[in-house]
Order: C-alpha cells, then sequence, then structure tokens
C-alpha cells in the first residue's frame, strides 16, 4: 500500500491575533474553520503528549459511531485493536510514516484507518495531529482479491495435478491397450491405487449378457485371498443397477439408501466385508454402456466425496476407450483368423473361376467342374448330369473315375428313379451319404453299381440359377467320409457356381447365335444396298437426261408455264434421286472401306463461298448471315467431298427452319484448326437424341419430323467423310431453340513437317 510522507514542520501558535485583523473577521474565520470540521470526511483530532485526545472532529460520529466530545481526555490507544497498539506507540518515533490501524466502531466492529501524523509545539507542549481516512472497502476488497487469488492458485495446481494423473492412467492404459486381460488388470489396478481398496471390472456383450473373466484387484492381496468369491456376485449386482440406471452409482456411508434393484442381501454382503463406502460408474462408448468400473473402501474416515466420483467417471472414459480398441483389435484378430480358415477352405476352388472363364460351351463347363471339383474334396469320382430338353430324364454330360462298362447304365437316370442325385433336384438341398449302409439303406437300386465302384460315401447338389434346376454334380468317395461345414459349403459353391457357368454358357450360345444372324443380315443389306444402288443409278441418270431436253426444247417451242414447271419438279426430284442414290453407294462404300478421297490443297473459305453463291438463290424464302474470316484456310481435302459435305449441312439447315427463318454461317481459324459453323432456327433435336444424331438411318423424333422427309444417312456420311479428312464434327441444340453444327479441319500450315 503506498504511503504518503510529510516533513515534520514543528509550528509555533500566536499568543495573539494577527494585529491587521479585526476581531469580526476572526469571529468569522473560526465560524468557517467550525463548518469544515462539521463537513470533512477525515477524522480529525488533536493528541497530547499523554497519548489522550485533545480535540476530535464531528466525523468520528459519523465514521465510527463515537461522540467526540466524549472522547476528549480519553485514551486514543482504547479505540484500537489490541494487535495494532504496539504498532501505534512504536510508531511515535515515526510520526512521518502513515499507519493503517484498526479502530472500534461503537456497534463492536472494526474499521481501517489510514492516519498521518504531525508534531505541533505550542507553549511547550508537544501534541499530535491526526488526519485519518476510512480505508475498510479498499482493505476489504485487497483481503477478498488475495484470498480469491491464493484459492485460484490452489484450484489451478489441484487440476494440474488431476490432468497428471489422467494422463498417467492414459499412458498406463496404452501400454497393454492390445492384450484384454492384461488393461482390465491394469485399470482394475489403478484405479483402486489412486481412490479405493478393491477395483472391480466387469464387461458387457453386444447382447447385454455380462462377460468373463471378471477384473479384480485388491491393495492387500493376503486380505483379498480370504475374501470370498461373493463380492464378484455382489459387484454384479451393483454393475447391473448402473447399466439399467447409466448413472453412478455413489454409496458414501454403509447407511446410504441402495437402489431398489439392489438385493439386499448385496448390502449385508458389504457390512460383512467391511466396505463402507462405494462407487460404481459406467463405461461408456459412443453412448453405449460396454462395462462398469467398480471401486470400494474399508475406511470410515475416507468417504468417497464429488471429487472422486468425477475423478472415477473421467478415469472411465479413459478405460473405456482403451477398451473399446482392444475390444476392437480382439475382433479384427478374431476376424482374421476366421478369413483365413475361410481362405484355407476356398483356397481349392480359387482354380475353379479362371479355368471356368475359358469355358465357352456346357461340356467344357462340366469338364473344369468335374476336374476342380474331385480335386478340391479329395473324391475319388466325380460326374454331372443335366436334364433334358423334354425334363422326363437326367443325362450324363461329364464323369471321371468309373470304370467304362458304367457309363451305359448311368448315361440316363429317368427323374422317377431313386438316386441320390433326383433327391437333390427334388428337395433343391444337397444329399449326402456318409457310411456304404446308409447308401445302400436309402438308395437300393445302387448295390449292383457300389458292389462295383466301392463308393464309401456320396454327396450330391442341386445346380440351381434363379430356382431354376439345371441338373445335378455327384462326387463319390472310396473311403467313410463326414461331411463337415466345410465340406457341405464347398459342395454348394462348387454347385453353384456349375449352374452360373451353365447359364453363362447358354447365353453365349444364344448371343452368338443372333450375332451370326444380324451380321448376315447387316451383310445381305449391305449388298442390297450396293447392287441396287448400282442398279438404280444408270436409269436415273437416263432420266434425268431425258429431263433435261424435255426442258429446253420446251423452253425454246414456248410452253405453257403450268408445263414448265411441271418438268421442273421432274427434273429437281430426279437430282434429289440421283443424290439419294449416291449417298447410298457412299454408305456401301464406306462400310466395306472403299470410300476413297482425292486430296488437293484448296482454300477452304474460297470453298465456302462458292457453295453460298450456288445455294442462295436456290433457298430464297431464307435469310443467310455470313460471318466469314478474310484470311485463306488451306487443308488437304477432296474438294468434292467437301462440297457434298456443305451441301447437306446448308440443306439440312433450311429443311428443318421455317420459311423467312435466318441461316448463320461462320468461317474462322482456331490454333490450327479451321472451323465451319451452320446454326439454324429450327425445330431442334431432343437431348436424348444427340448421342445418335450421327448414326446411320437413325432419325430424331420431334413433333414436326413426321412432315419432313429423310431416311437418315446424310449426317452418317457428313461425319465419316469430315473423319477421313482427319477432323471432327460437332452438334449442340435443344428442341425448339435451333441447332449448330461444327466441321473441324486440320490446317495446312507451310514450313511444319508434313505438311505441303
Amino acid at each position: 500500500m503506498p504511503r504518503r510522507v510529510f516533513k515534520r514542520r514543528p509550528a509555533k501558535f500566536a499568543s495573539g491575533g494577527h494585529p491587521g485583523l479585526s476581531r469580526s473577521r476572526t469571529a468569522v474565520s473560526a465560524d468557517a474553520l467550525a463548518m469544515l470540521m462539521a463537513q470533512t470526511s477525515d477524522l480529525l483530532s488533536l493528541i497530547d503528549d499523554q497519548g489522550c485526545f485533545a480535540y476530535a472532529s464531528p466525523s468520528f460520529q459519523r465514521i465510527l459511531g463515537l461522540d467526540p466530545r466524549l472522547l476528549l481526555g480519553t485514551p486514543a490507544a482504547q479505540l484500537l485493536h489490541p494487535n495494532d497498539r504496539a504498532l501505534w506507540h512504536a510508531a511515535d518515533e515515526l510520526a512521518d510514516a502513515p499507519l493503517t490501524l484498526r479502530f472500534r466502531h461503537a456497534d463492536g466492529s472494526w474499521r481501517w484507518i489510514e492516519l498521518q501524523r504531525d508534531l505541533v509545539i505550542r507553549d511547550d507542549l508537544r501534541y499530535s495531529v491526526q488526519v485519518g481516512r476510512d480505508v475498510s472497502e479498499r482493505f476489504v476488497a485487497e483481503n477478498r482479491r488475495q484470498h480469491d487469488t491464493t484459492r485460484l492458485y490452489h484450484e489451478a495446481w489441484q487440476h494440474t495435478q488431476y490432468l497428471q494423473m489422467l494422463a498417467e492412467a492414459t499412458r498406463a492404459f496404452a501400454e497393454v491397450s492390445l492384450d484384454l486381460g492384461a488393461l482390465l488388470e491394469r485399470i482394475a489396478r489403478h484405479a483402486a491405487t489412486i481412490l479405493g481398496d478393491v477395483g472391480v471390472i466387469r464387461l458387457l456383450s453386444d447382447d447385454g449378457v455380462w462377460l468373463n473373466p471378471v477384473a479384480v484387484f485388491h491393495l492387500e492381496p493376503a486380505k483379498w485371498s480370504a475374501v470370498p468369491a461373493r463380492i464378484v456376485d455382489v459387484s454384479a449386482d451393483f454393475a447391473s443397477s448402473v447399466v439399467q440406471s447409466g448413472e453412478t452409482l455413489f454409496i458414501t456411508s454403509a447407511h446410504d439408501p441402495l437402489p431398489p434393484s439392489i438385493e439386499p442381501e448385496s448390502r449385508a454382503a458389504l457390512e460383512h466385508y467391511g466396505i463402507y463406502s462405494l462407487l460404481a460408474v459406467p463405461l461408456r462408448v459412443q453412448g453405449q454402456i460396454i462395462g462398469t468400473l467398480l471401486l470400494a473402501r474399508g475406511d470410515q474416515q475416507r468417504p468417497y466425496t464429488e471429487a472422486d466420483q468425477h475423478f472415477l467417471e473421467d478415469i472411465a472414459d479413459r478405460a473405456a476407450l482403451a477398451i473399446s480398441s482392444a475390444l476392437l483389435y480382439a475382433a479384427e484378430r478374431q476376424a482374421r483368423h476366421a478369413a483365413e480358415r475361410s481362405a484355407q477352405r476356398t483356397a481349392p476352388l480359387q482354380a475353379v473361376p479362371a479355368a471356368l472363364a475359358e469355358a465357352l460351351t456346357p461340356s467344357q463347363v462340366s469338364d473344369v467342374i468335374v476336374r476342380e471339383g474331385v480335386k478340391a474334396l479329395g473324391a475319388d469320382a466325380g460326374s454331372i448330369y443335366i436334364r433334358s430338353d423334354d425334363g422326363s430324364s437326367l443325362e450324363l454330360l461329364t464323369y471321371i473315375g468309373y470304370p467304362d462298362e458304367l457309363q451305359p447304365a448311368h448315361a440316363r437316370v429317368p427323374m422317377n428313379a431313386q438316386s441320390p442325385l433326383n433327391d437333390a433336384i427334388h428337395s433343391r438341398e444337397l444329399i449326402v451319404a456318409e457310411t456304404v449302409e446308409e447308401l445302400i439303406g436309402q438308395w437300393p437300386r445302387l448295390a449292383a453299381a457300389q458292389a462295383i465302384t466301392g463308393d464309401a460315401a456320396v454327396a450330391a447338389a442341386p445346380l440351381l440359377v434363379d430356382q431354376k434346376v439345371l441338373g445335378a454334380i455327384y462326387m463319390a468317395f472310396r473311403t467313410l467320409r463326414q461331411f463337415n461345414a466345410d465340406d457341405r459349403a464347398l459342395l454348394t459353391t462348387l454347385a453353384r457356381q456349375c449352374a452360373q457357368a451353365f447359364e453363362r454358357s447358354r447365353l453365349y450360345a444364344a448371343e452368338q447365335q443372333a450375332r451370326s444372324a444380324a451380321q448376315e443380315a447387316v451383310h445381305l443389306r449391305d449388298a442390297f444396298l450396293s447392287i441396287a444402288s448400282h442398279e438404280l443409278k444408270t436409269p436415273v441418270t437416263a432420266l434425268l437426261g431425258y429431263v433435261e431436253l424435255l426442258q429446253r426444247r420446251a423452253q425454246q417451242n414456248g410452253a405453257a408455264e403450268r408445263d414448265l414447271r411441271s418438268i421442273q419438279i421432274i427434273h429437281d426430284q430426279a437430282w434429289r434421286l440421283t443424290n439419294l442414290i449416291g449417298t447410298l453407294l457412299d454408305i456401301s462404300r464406306i462400310e466395306t472401306g472403299q470410300l476413297r478421297l482425292d486430296p488437293a490443297l484448296l482454300d477452304l473459305r474460297a470453298l465456302v463461298e462458292q457453295i453460298i453463291s450456288e445455294m442462295e438463290p436456290v433457298f430464297e424464302r431464307y435469310t443467310f448471315h455470313y460471318d466469314l474470316t478474310a484470311e485463306a484456310l488451306i487443308v488437304d481435302g477432296d474438294a468434292v467431298r467437301l462440297e457434298q459435305v456443305l451441301h447437306n449441312l446448308f440443306q439440312n439447315a433450311t429443311r428443318y427452319s421455317p420459311a423467312g427463318s435466318t441461316v448463320t454461317i461462320r468461317l474462322w481459324r482456331e490454333g490450327q484448326t479451321a472451323r465451319l459453323s451452320v446454326a439454324d432456327q429450327g425445330i431442334g433435336i431432343p437431348e436424348a437424341a444427340l448421342p445418335h444424331i450421327f448414326q446411320r438411318f437413325f432419325r430424331a423424333h420431334t413433333g414436326d419430323t413426321h412432315r419432313i422427309s429423310g431416311l437418315g444417312i446424310g449426317l452418317y456420311v457428313v461425319k465419316e467423310i469430315i473423319a477421313l479428312h482427319g477432323g471432327l464434327v460437332e452438334v449442340e441444340s435443344a428442341e425448339g431453340a435451333g441447332s449448330t453444327f461444327t466441321v473441324i479441319l486440320p490446317l495446312v500450315v507451310a514450313g511444319e513437317p508434313g505438311n505441303k
């Protein structure tokens, strides 16, 4: 606390007033001084050389509840706290130093007063002038702050110790995290060492059954060995109560009430074994209780507290995570061992899928299944039967390990005959006989064959595909055989693989037959198109020639306008038929690989301008918009074929657009390619049809296409011609919003290798 230091300045009081002051002014000064003394909030006093009050200000009444008049002549030390009186007297020689002392209030309480003292001498008498200020509130606040600081420091120290113990527990659990038994013993030992005399851990299975063993630890092994195993049963009672409530069971003394689920015998057992205080907490992982941790104390002087409960719950959280990891590791190890056993069991069948992949016919499939099945099962003989087409019998397809003389007798088995094969088919389940007596007893008709083969055990499994019976597989053993679960699973798997391979071979044969028929149909169609196109071209060419001759004569002879229009229609349709026949011939050449190009360097821009000038008068009902680059775009192409492409794209743009609409043609360079786009405002192409638009004979179906003629072959030819030029054709379209076809061709750049 800062202290104010005043220099001692002894003063002598004058015996009279100032010569220049009148008596009236002196009286006014005295009144002002009295008013100041009455209003000041400080304790003003004058102490004589005997230590008694010679003067006390009115503030003593307000601050200490004491009448200042009654204090006159009273020793000032009587108002001080007994422990502060020595400091009061010792401070006489240190009057310059401020003091903070406790003064008694009239109500008996104590107030902290900070005093500043000064020495005054008058008429050879020594007085101590004291100015005091009440600082009780500040002292109380400082004391509270110091107390809070001490408390927080103590709490921080305790929390640090708490975290250290939790960290130590985590390390202790991690050391044995993969060994479940050692981990449970370590948790019980660690918890009991810190908080109790006895620690018990119990675990729950997934279906809510208590598991064994139970981990138990006692700090005094000799004492624990004398305690009967009944304590473990008692722990089960408390553990069940914790699992049922999902909360910690907290018993601080032998007289605490127990939950209703606790049996009375458990209370008696606690008293009998000297257990005074008990804590049982759930071991919870992701909200699921996997067990309980129980601690017990026999010392009545150290009952469990809420702090112990919170600490044990934190320990339980860490223990539960460690136990969960150990359980997962144990489950993973068990699953791995099971997988290894399964792999060992199925290893003999690993060669079957690879061998079946090359088997295309039922005969090949049956050969693989019988050969690999006999090897996998260690059988001495095996065979496969399939149902006849009329379903009246089973026909032998493949057999191994039987004498040839038995084949005629067993080549066909009637469906009504008593045999393992028929029983397996009718029951749709695996049928086995593990002894000769069982074999002959169930199927007496096999006695003669058994005498020749010496079969001692047999197994038959149905060949099922979608509950459809295709046949059966038969395995025979010359020694007694007990078919365990692995053997039965192996036989069932073998039969399932065989049935699936049979079905696959049937589908393969049907697919091959269908493909052969389709290829033959395509070949016949292409041959027809080629022959028909050549046969049609000659008369159509002659027809076109005569029409043009007739058209010239009619014009020369001044024929009627109606006749000229009729001749023009015949001429146009003849040209259309010629183009159609040419396209069909192109398709035939494309399919047979005979379509050839006659490439040469040409300016694509000039070719486009030529086609536009030729077609614009023909399509006078449409508006054409051009955006052509000014530079020459040199490509290595066949001018005739490229002209055919451009004609087709321009005709499509007008054919599928309403009269009066605009067709936009753009030509530009992009990198090392020339790009030509033809955009219309027509009916557009449905989104589902876009992937197929360049396929042969494909036509997109929209609301208006039924009114527009066409075979769906023009775009196919366009794509193939552009592909022969090393280019691409792309389309962007939306139904009702028009279409844009873009042709992309590689440019010939002078100076680059490989360019002309």
